[in-house]
Formats: C-alpha cells, structure tokens, sequence
C-alpha cells in the first residue's frame, strides 16, 4: 500500500512583540514520488509551495493560532500528509535591563586576576533565554559576567521560542585601574634623512610594559619598548635606518599593556617628517685678481 510522504516540522517560533513574525520550517524527508506540494491554512495561508525532498520550506511572518499542514505528491493514489501546529503569542514582551543594584557594572580592580561584573534581569517573552556577550573578557553564554577586564561590552538576548531578541543601546563600559593615558609628543617633528626621531610619553606607571608603533592605533609594532616607572617620562629613540627612512611623513603611538588589563593606546600620535638631504649645484671660480662665486639650491 502506497504510504503519505513523511514531513518533519522544525524550528518553529512563536510571535512575539505583538507582532506576525512567527516562523517554522517544513520539510519532506522520504517518499518515492517527488515532486511534492504544500499547503498551510490558517491565519495565513501558503498555497501551493512546490516542495523537494530535504529542502525545507520556511513559513514566516506568521500570526498567532492554529494551521493545518497538507503535503501531496505526484502520485495521485498516494495519501497526503496531514498535519498541523499552533504559533503563540508570547506576553509580556522580552525584556533585558541592567540590574539596578549598584554598584553596576562594577569597574575592575586587578591587572593580575581582573573581578570586574555586570550583572543584567531578564524577563518577558517564554522564559527561555540565550545570550551572546561580546567584549575583551567575556564568558559568551553566561547571563552574568565576572571576572571582566576593563572595555565595553554588550549582550544580545534571545528568546529560544521565538524571533524577537534584545540588545543595550550603547555598550556597558567597565574601568581598568591601569594603564593610566599620558600625552605623547615628539621633540623632532621635522628632521633631515639619515637622523634619528625622538618620542615622549609624558609620564608612565611601573609595572607598565610601552611599545611604540609605527603608524598610529591602526599601525605596527616596532619592538621599541620600555617599562614604565611611576612620575618618570619617557623618551623613545626611532633609529634610522630601521625606521624613518625613505624622506616622508611617519606617525606614531604608544600602546601600554598592564598584565590582564585591557591594553590602552596613549594620548597622542605625534608625526615625524623626514625630509630629504639638502643639494647643493653650482660654479665655482677661482682668478687670481678675480672673485669667487658660489650658487646653489635645496631643500631641508
């Protein structure tokens, strides 16, 4: 006796936020006689879907209530399938806040075993809950963050039974004790080619690792570092050759790094122009009873 295609009803997920964005998906998994055709009634009606086996068909933007699912296939004396499923409408709506107990977020008192937390009430929506956390030091899929280094983080929250999700509308911004931003100029912002540069934080911290790079916060590291010391500036010697060579302009930064702290670029991306050997042409002539003229032209 013929046998009714076999279909799976997956993924479903109900409306949310008083909205028609329920969804589910359809698909034929086994029958002899493909192709098939799908119907759903209700609320809102698909008509005649032309269906493959194991591709599922996706019907979304469904209200709330009941639907019948009808699949036939090419073979008019097999049975249809007849199924069906229900979209709810979930209320109250998903709802995400900081918890208001403070302090929170709370700032980050360690570079060696960073303790910073955000702590956040979910409620509204089925109840049931996944979050995606992004940032330098969080745990993804915890609701609760702890142990955080300083940065900004956020959080994308989402009902498992249905489409609606929620996110903070500016990122939550957790403190490090350190680094601390200090300026940085140069003493040498305009030099010929074949001289060195000079670079200056303005003051530094111990226990603070500096490394000057070449091309600003977007730049590379040059390996040009010193360890900081609390009330000392610094000064950081750009060698030519190594750098500062062709004749051109040449911006730099300093990043500071303090163990498991978030790593901090300082205030400032001095420039170094480096301009080109001065040339001089011209004749000289020498007469006994004449004179002596020299002419010439550069740049520098």
């Amino acid at each position: 006796m013929a046998q009714a295609p076999t279909v799976t009803l997956t993924n479903q997920k109900n409306a949310c936020d008083g909205l028609n964005n329920g969804r589910i998906d359809i698909t034929v998994t086994s029958s002899a006689n493909s192709p098939f055709t799908l119907f759903i009634l209700g609320p809102q009606n698909f008509i005649a879907i032309p269906l493959a086996t194991n591709v599922p068909f996706t019907a979304s933007g469904l209200p709330s209530g009941g639907y019948s699912v009808i699949v036939q296939d090419s073979n008019a004396g097999t049975p249809d399938f007849n199924g069906g499923f229900a979209i709810a409408a979930l209320s109250p709506d998903l709802s995400l806040a900081l918890t208001a107990s403070p302090p929170n977020p709370k700032d980050n008192t360690s570079c060696v075993a960073p303790n910073g937390t955000i702590n956040i009430d979910v409620s509204g929506g089925s109840g049931s809950y996944s979050f995606l956390w992004s940032g330098p030091t969080s745990s993804p899929s915890a609701e609760d963050q702890a142990g955080l280094a300083g940065g900004n983080y956020n959080v994308v929250l989402s009902d498992n039974n249905s489409v609606c999700t929620r996110t903070f509308s500016t990122p939550i911004t957790v403190a490090d004790p350190s680094p601390i931003s200090y300026i940085v100029t140069t003493s040498t912002p305009s030099i010929c080619l074949g001289s060195s540069g000079t670079i200056k934080l303005a003051n530094s911290e111990t226990g603070v690792n500096y490394e000057v790079y070449l091309g600003g916060v977007s730049g590379t590291p040059t390996g040009i570092t010193q360890g900081g010391t609390t009330g000392s500036p610094l000064f950081f010697t750009i060698p030519f050759p190594t750098y500062l060579t062709p004749a051109a302009s040449y911006v730099f930064a300093i990043r500071a790094v303090n163990g498991f702290c978030t790593p901090v670029f300082m205030n400032g991306t001095p420039t170094i122009v480096v301009n080109p050997i001065p040339t001089i042409t011209g004749t000289l002539t020498i007469c006994g009873t004449g004179t002596t003229q020299l002419t010439g032209s550069g740049t520098a």
